[in-house]
């Protein structure tokens, strides 16, 4: 995947939000090759979806919630999310 679909993943987010507003307000919407894909409780539980079913890279997850604010994982940050102890 290239950033190009990274980013029509986000544009179809984007073009679906307020329906997706309607009927999964909270969650976290997976969108993969401009796709919606599914809806999470967390923006973890997303992450590890999207790493399983689309690799790691060209998806996009978008908060469902009217204005969105930036999302952190410290564990992606630092690499720590394929660990295994």
């Amino acid at each position: 995947m290239t950033e190009t679909a990274r980013e029509l993943s986000k544009q179809a987010y984007l073009k679906q939000k307020e329906a997706l507003l309607k009927t999964h307000p909270g969650k976290f919407a997976l969108f993969s090759n401009g796709s919606f894909v599914d809806t999470f409780d967390t923006m973890e539980a997303a992450y590890a979806a999207a790493i399983e079913r689309c690799g790691v890279d060209g998806f996009y997850i978008g908060h469902v919630v009217p204005e969105q604010k930036p999302q952190s994982l410290p564990a992606l940050q630092h690499g720590l999310l394929r660990v295994r102890l």
